[in-house]
């Protein structure tokens, strides 16, 4: 009888030592492997999400219950993920999300698409948080103290009037002979001096702001073309408190001036557009600086139609992507 149970016992305890389903110290199975549901997805607005969930397996494939995860992205740039495992889109890219339980991984291939908006985009900043280009490669850099505020779509840019601005990069854009600027903007105060609001910078290529020396409440528009610069005003616009959406934008004819949708100035000129050496929101020069916000700043490559910009205009707080 004892040579019998201690030859049971000896082939339990062969089992458990060979097989690959090994209980931890505690009693509980060993993760072999984590599995993260849905394993691909495609996120094509600016803040989609996807909820992924995440189960722990032993080596035979059996869910093993009650595991709690660790969830990190490896581009957050692109794709943020919660503590739940709620991925959020932020930019065009892609992100590997990935869960962990007891030092074993599971992922998630991620990609961002972001088909928001009129065709033609470069450039696009939400303001949400960051500086971010969500479109191109173009991060921005805050100076001198430039936060975030409530903006007309989420968040937006807000600067203090003085000395703070954002400046960034212009891959794609420094050359461009045809372009729209546009932009959501308010005005905390109007003084008597310039307040620039969005500015292809190096020679002043191509200037939104709004102009309290010439004229009250004016929205000012211009670039250089063949070394010269070419203006575009409207006066009496622009009000303190107000969010107001502004375009500019030029054909390689016809320079055009925005304000809520609707066309308030133009001017017909042709030539060479000068080149930029970036972008800047309100300016590096503390005389120009804005007292405001600036929100979901976007460069495209031509001139959008009158269409366009109304859409832009009507989607409101929705945003590009229509909420």
């Amino acid at each position: 009888m004892r040579s019998t149970v201690l030859a049971v016992a000896f082939s339990t305890m062969s089992v458990l030592a060979c097989g690959s389903d090994t209980p931890t110290g505690n009693g509980t199975p060993t993760v072999a492997s984590v599995v993260v549901t849905p394993s691909t997805a495609t996120l094509e607005s600016l803040g989609e999400t996807v909820q992924l969930t995440a189960s722990a397996q032993n080596a035979s494939g059996s869910t093993i219950a009650g595991k709690t995860f660790t969830w990190s992205s490896s581009n957050e740039s692109a794709a943020t993920v919660s503590s739940s495992g709620l991925v959020t889109a932020q930019s065009n890219g892609s992100a590997s999300i990935r869960a962990t339980t007891e030092g074993v991984n599971g992922t998630s291939a991620i990609g961002v698409d972001l088909r928001c908006g009129p065709s033609g985009m470069v450039s696009w900043w939400p303001g949400n948080g960051n500086p971010f280009d969500v479109i191109g490669p173009n991060e921005g850099t805050l100076v001198a103290g430039v936060t975030f505020a409530s903006g007309k779509v989420g968040q937006a840019f807000s600067f203090d009037g003085v000395n703070a601005y954002v400046g960034l990069d212009g891959a794609g854009i420094n050359d461009l002979q045809q372009f729209t600027l546009e932009a959501w903007v308010q005005l905390k105060t109007m003084p008597p001096r310039y307040e620039y609001l969005v500015m292809l910078d190096g020679n002043e290529k191509a200037v939104l702001r709004y102009d309290g020396v010439n004229g009250p409440g004016q929205l000012h528009f211009f670039i250089k073309v063949d070394g010269v610069l070419r203006h575009v005003r409207a006066n009496n616009v622009l009000q303190v408190g107000v969010f107001h959406h502004i375009a500019g934008t030029y054909d390689g004819s016809v320079m055009r001036l925005f304000l809520d949708g609707a066309e308030v100035g133009s001017f017909s000129v042709s030539g060479t557009v000068g080149p930029a050496t970036g972008v800047v929101f309100s300016s590096s020069n503390n005389a120009d600086t804005l007292d405001g916000v600036v929100d979901e700043v976007s460069i495209y490559d031509h001139a959008l139609t009158v269409a366009e910009i109304q859409g832009i205009f009507d989607a409101g707080s929705a945003g590009k992507c229509g909420g």
